[in-house]
């Protein structure tokens, strides 16, 4: 059980791109609903009340600073223009 969620806290820790850490492409046309959808799946395995993953406190910062970023218009602006 506790492999699923090393799995995920690693995918989301190993990102250097907000983009993909949400497995989306990197363009201004991604709607809001998909990328919450993919948050909310994401939340529920890297949570650290939920997952059993050694670095699921810090993968779940990332997720929320991730998420927070892109769906703010003026941090994606910022975000994007690097």
């Amino acid at each position: 059980m506790g492999s699923e969620y090393d799995t995920v806290a690693k995918q989301v820790l190993g990102c250097q791109d907000y983009y993909a850490i949400f497995e989306l492409p990197k363009y201004t046309g991604v709607s809001e609903s998909l990328l919450r959808g993919k948050f909310r799946k994401l939340c529920l395995k890297t949570h650290p009340d939920k997952s059993q993953a050694r670095d699921a406190d810090a993968a779940f910062k990332k997720l929320n600073v991730a998420y927070h970023t892109l769906t703010d218009d003026e941090k994606k602006q910022k975000y994007d223009s690097k």
